[in-house]
């Protein structure tokens, strides 16, 4: 299966930084940002680049470029438009909200092989705790380096021991306890391979060692452009062939991805631009924030439809 060979080599990767790290290797001042950078460029951002490709292949027919627009840019960019305009009216709602998308498609990523119809309670359930798990402790595990950048959004109490502390540590709890139930249940019913289940475990301890050892920037380069964006790639490639629409090549499936890659890149400068004229008001890792916030929300959402016809087919890649 696919997911178990992804998670050795991802797990393998992972394991060569963590290591050196635990023994006290010192990486050079900005070595991490600049792997973050790199990393969005080459899978983060691509990885929703090819949103369109996949609505279109769903259809099994090649849309005009206006029907296109109609039917799938417009409430994309409607529904992107929409988050920011919440960030704007009510920000503590759209950062709570967009930490409930991400985590469950920071999970549905993960452990859509588990062997359940995705409009099914548990795979809401345990799709949420699992990414829940991942950003709480990419959030509680560098608390001190973040909070400077969320006070410059929300007024409030970022103290250790405080309500937001206290909540976010309690939903990390709340998560491990659910995932760890949910996984003996499906091992038990036969409903995800055990030996699979086991190696989901071993992924969680490696991404804790990871979080723990790593910069803040490195650890969510590492998750969020290997784990995440790359294991989405490589099951989109495999959905696009399931459904008889891969194009002729991988040089051409990898070409799809640049058009709206550039656009989000452009976004980017335009953020980064942006950031300097509100430097004195909103962080940019703030503004970067609502960012993908915004193209992670109707993102999401085609990633739902497309694991769910993988679901219907049976087809575990």
């Amino acid at each position: 299966m696919l997911a178990g060979k992804l998670n050795l080599v991802f797990g393998a990767v992972t394991l060569c930084i963590v290591l050196p790290l635990m023994l006290g290797l010192k990486l050079p001042q900005g070595f991490d940002l600049a792997f973050l950078l790199v990393s969005l460029t080459l899978t983060g951002i691509p990885h929703g680049a090819i949103d369109h490709v996949i609505y279109e292949s769903k259809l099994q027919q090649k849309l005009r470029p206006k029907q296109l627009f109609i039917r799938f840019f417009l409430p994309y960019i409607a529904i992107l438009s929409l988050t920011f305009l919440l960030w704007i009216i009510l920000p503590e709602v759209a950062f709570w909200l967009f930490l409930l998308i991400s985590a469950y498609h920071f999970g549905q990523s993960q452990l859509y092989h588990i062997q359940l119809p995705e409009s099914h309670p548990i795979k809401w359930i345990i799709y949420t705790a699992w990414g829940g798990i991942v950003l709480a402790w990419l959030w509680l595990l560098n608390w001190d380096a973040q909070v400077p950048m969320f006070q410059s959004l929300f007024n409030w109490d970022f103290s250790k021991g405080g309500v937001v502390f206290s909540a976010v540590r309690f939903s990390l709890a709340v998560c491990l306890g659910v995932v760890l139930v949910l996984f003996c249940f499906l091992g038990v019913r036969k409903l995800a391979e055990r030996a699979l289940l086991l190696q989901e475990a071993a992924v969680l301890v490696l991404l804790y060692f990871l979080i723990r050892e790593a910069s803040m920037y490195l650890a969510f380069a590492i998750y969020f452009g290997l784990w995440h964006a790359l294991r989405v790639i490589i099951t989109e490639y495999q959905y696009l062939k399931l459904q008889n629409q891969l194009p002729v090549s991988v040089f051409s499936f990898i070409k799809a991805f640049l058009p709206f890659s550039f656009i989000s890149f452009a976004g980017i400068g335009l953020l980064l631009w942006v950031s300097q004229l509100l430097a004195s008001y909103v962080s940019p890792f703030m503004l970067f924030l609502i960012f993908i916030s915004a193209l992670t929300t109707p993102h999401a959402l085609v990633m739902r439809q497309m694991y769910g016809l993988l679901s219907k087919k049976k087809a575990v890649v």
